[in-house]
């Protein structure tokens, strides 16, 4: 992996406030239970948009890595930021994550022939894509905005429109 190829969520905001000086961007703390914490960001146009252009979510796991032992929210935040920029038009780079998130996939994928990885091991949740049934499901819930990259993502945005649109009953 070439960590060339990904621009930092730096360059992707630089290019954002270049284009939209009136825009907006939003974060909300959906999950922080001492171990997880997850980020929703919103992109917006124009500060007084209803309704962004894009959303983003992160997670990561307190203690997971140097920067998640101190500053686990900053940590997310800037990767929802970053993501959120990527899904909509800026991913500065070739590639849709961030620089930093890459770095990340580097220190916590064990090298081959070495052995057990020293430090703590990263929360593994399923890196597969959302299925279609997950995809179905959210377009019934009635959301418009950009599926997330995983089905553990996709899960916790439905777990969330559930409560929101039915005060917990699910639906289907």
């Amino acid at each position: 992996m070439n960590l060339d190829n990904y621009a930092p969520v730096a360059d992707r905001l630089q290019a954002f406030w270049r284009d939209n000086p009136d825009g907006r961007i939003t974060t909300e703390l959906l999950v922080d239970d001492g171990t997880r914490v997850l980020i929703r960001a919103s992109i917006y146009r124009r500060a007084d948009d209803p309704l962004p252009v894009t959303v983003g979510l992160a997670e990561e796991v307190r203690g997971s890595s140097n920067v998640n032992r101190t500053s686990a929210i900053e940590n997310c935040e800037t990767s929802a930021i970053g993501r959120a920029l990527a899904t909509w038009v800026y991913q500065a780079s070739t590639e849709r994550p961030s620089r930093e998130e890459m770095a990340k996939v580097a220190r916590m994928t064990p090298q081959e022939g070495a052995g057990s990885p020293a430090g703590p091991q990263p929360y593994r949740g399923s890196p597969e894509p959302a299925t279609d049934a997950q995809k179905r499901k959210l377009r019934a819930l009635g959301y418009v905005g950009p599926i997330p990259g995983t089905k553990r993502e996709t899960s916790t945005l439905i777990d969330r429109l559930v409560v929101e649109a039915t005060g917990g009953e699910d639906p289907f």
